[in-house]
């Protein structure tokens, strides 16, 4: 009369083992089912067998509701098109089908396990671990079902709406740019470079005692009749152009563009004019970046590779940051 138990229980081992991973509560009636089973093979009680086939129906419903439920789950994400590395970024996750308690994790966009019951909907926060473009997030959904007897497993791949583009988190660096300056010639256009960046003139008015005489313009005081000197625009600070060189490992990587992104945002701070030298996928990219959006796209889609030079200019300062 027993006999006919002992497939099943071999069956119901292999189910446990293969759709799903059992909690505790299933292993302890696990082991409660073989007790009572090897009681059954010696004393034949009838008793014990309906009440092991029972057991054994539990265990069984306990591992299929939680893969069947899985069956119809969808997950959906909607995500801004920009965030940043180590930054709370807010996410519109729903998730269709019916399952109760339901665990839901995106760990490439820094989702953390959020529990829910299906069907539902809502806002949740997600902090991604690095930069990057990302275009499809996998998903996993986890559901131990009614019983809680085990956990069955479900990878989803979802497509976004419009690609994520992740910047790197922003790694504070102290911007010392030299200041554009230089001794004027005399000549007709009033100004002349010294070597590294021009002196540039707003015009020109009378002498006043204590201009030195450098300032002194010929041109304009053969043309008064009087002493002229040049008015100089205040001093700034020369353009700042960054080659970005991600070739190196990971880590070193993932600095190098935190010091970049510091470095662009500390420079357009002060007013500098920015320009980046990176790597992407299609190939070298050298263009102007205008603020902290612009400055996080570009080194979100940056890539290892060798990044353009800027060409030879007067007056530009040029910073290379490179992972080795």
């Amino acid at each position: 009369m027993t006999m006919p138990l002992g497939p099943t229980v071999v069956v119901l081992a292999v189910v446990l083992f293969v759709l799903a991973r059992p909690t505790r509560p299933a292993w302890v009636l696990l082991l409660i089912g073989g007790a009572l089973y090897a009681v059954s093979r010696t004393t034949g009680s009838g008793w014990l067998v309906v009440l092991l086939a029972g057991l054994l129906a539990t265990l069984v419903a306990g591992v299929l509701f939680p893969v069947l439920a899985l069956r119809g789950v969808t997950v959906e994400l909607r995500a801004p098109t920009d965030g940043t590395a180590g930054e709370p970024l807010r996410v519109e996750l729903t998730v269709r089908g019916r399952a109760r308690d339901l665990r839901v994790r995106a760990p490439l966009i820094g989702l953390a396990e959020v529990v829910a019951d299906a069907p539902a909907a809502g806002v949740v926060a997600a902090v991604p671990p690095s930069r990057g473009v990302v275009e499809v997030v996998p998903v996993h959904v986890v559901a131990a079902g009614p019983l809680g007897l085990a956990m069955a497993r479900r990878s989803l791949r979802v497509v976004l709406a419009r690609p994520l583009e992740i910047g790197p988190r922003p790694i504070p660096v102290d911007l010392r740019l030299p200041p554009l300056a230089g001794e004027a010639d005399d000549d007709e256009e009033g100004c002349r470079g010294d070597g590294n960046a021009p002196e540039l003139v707003r015009g020109a008015r009378s002498y006043v005692v204590g201009d030195p005489l450098r300032l002194v313009h010929w041109p304009a005081t053969a043309r008064a009749g009087s002493l002229m000197v040049r008015e100089l625009e205040s001093p700034g600070h020369a353009p700042l152009s960054i080659v970005v060189d991600l070739r190196g490992p990971d880590d070193q990587a993932e600095a190098a563009a935190g010091r970049s992104v510091g470095l662009a945002l500390a420079a357009l701070r002060a007013g500098v004019p920015v320009t980046l030298a990176t790597a992407e996928a299609d190939g070298p990219v050298l263009a102007p970046v205008a603020d902290r959006v612009s400055v996080g796209r570009r080194l979100a889609r940056a890539v290892p590779g060798p990044p353009p030079q800027p060409p030879p200019g007067r007056g530009v300062t040029v910073v290379r940051v490179a992972a080795s």
